[in-house]
């Protein structure tokens, strides 16, 4: 039988309604496909470290249940327990899940007329795939103020761009024993999908969101890939420790000249040392490719070509800030990935990191 790939269905978000309106069709149409992926989710806590995490996540919830700086987050994850059937707990805790468990491969290049085309592949649990949706968020009048791809059960954006100004992806930071660093999960430390949706919600540009990606403490190390408007040369990759920044690596400063690649490992390490092929062989790609024939056709068959492609990539996304063409935010999800290997985490680097012990 033909694999079939298909393109992640998009519900329009009206931000002037409350959350109970507006995720009520999303909740109608993907409740069956959230439970099954939140079941996914909580098996990735070891055991172990379950009675603490639930109660560290649930004690986060208290704290920030009441802040209206949190309401939007807050808002949601109510109503989508009502709407689940599942509890606060469950709720809280799997969002929280998701900032300590995901592969992926971001790209940001420039084409030879300074337009900015930004690529990623998701990889994750393939139970997601069905859970995957586009969300396009609009003013009381229809306009749009941002568009995103995430989970539905998950609050936060781990992939979006808003129109005209910057678009973003994350990818988690590997090396680092998170398990063992639950302190981090209370109220003065955002979750990083989070963050990235403040960055839609109340910046206007790249410079202004790349501020606020550095200098806001987070609950995970990690990596947000940031890429603004046609002609800007702006896009960086922001390398994150809990509480600041520790390297800001722009497209400009590249030695790759016109673009800029992350996985899931610091970018001045070597990447053999971490037993995984995606970065090397991207590159290898990308270099073979060039500048002059960089494209939304050819970026997808970058991320298209194993080892980059893995068996358990959950969807691949095109995006551009600038771009209305329909490329130019396009999400494909992936069924056609069975026969490649699967992207898997070798722990390799010291459990607390900085950027000093990796030079």
């Amino acid at each position: 039988h033909a694999t079939i790939n298909i393109t992640a269905p998009t519900y329009i978000i009206d931000t002037s309604k409350p959350a109970n309106e507006y995720l009520k069709e999303i909740c109608i149409d993907f409740g069956p496909h959230a439970n099954d992926a939140f079941s996914t989710m909580m098996d990735m806590i070891p055991p172990a470290l379950m009675p603490e995490f639930r109660t560290m996540a649930y004690r986060y919830w208290l704290d920030i249940r009441n802040e209206p700086s949190m309401k939007v987050y807050t808002d949601e994850i109510s109503y989508l327990s009502q709407c689940l059937g599942r509890s606060i707990d469950d709720l809280i805790t799997v969002n929280l899940v998701y900032e300590f468990t995901a592969f992926c491969t971001s790209i940001v290049a420039m084409d030879k007329n300074g337009r900015i085309l930004h690529g990623r592949n998701q990889d994750f649990p393939v139970i997601l795939r069905n859970d995957t949706v586009n969300m396009k968020y609009v003013d009381a009048a229809g306009n749009e103020l941002y568009e995103a791809t995430t989970f539905f059960g998950y609050v936060g954006i781990p992939t979006g761009r808003k129109l005209d100004a910057f678009s973003i992806t994350i990818d988690a930071r590997f090396g680092i024993d998170y398990w063992n660093n639950l302190e981090s999960i209370h109220a003065h430390n955002f979750p990083s999908g989070w963050l990235v949706r403040e960055c839609f919600m109340k910046d206007e540009n790249f410079d202004e969101c790349v501020k606020r990606l550095e200098d806001t403490t987070i609950m995970a190390p990690i990596y947000f890939i940031i890429a603004g408007d046609d002609k800007s040369a702006n896009g960086a990759v922001i390398t994150r420790n809990v509480t600041d920044a520790i390297d800001t690596w722009y497209l400009k400063d590249s030695p790759h000249g016109w673009y800029i690649l992350e996985t899931n490992y610091d970018h001045w390490t070597n990447a053999s040392q971490h037993f995984d092929a995606r970065r090397t062989e991207a590159i290898k790609m990308l270099d073979s490719i060039g500048q002059d024939n960089i494209n939304y056709d050819t970026l997808y068959n970058i991320l298209s070509t194993p080892p980059v492609l893995a068996s358990n990539t959950v969807y691949t996304s095109l995006l551009s800030p600038s771009n209305t063409d329909p490329k130019a935010y396009n999400v494909t999800v992936r069924f056609d990935t069975a026969e490649y290997p699967e992207v898997k985490y070798r722990p390799n680097l010291p459990a607390k990191l900085t950027k000093k012990q990796n030079e």
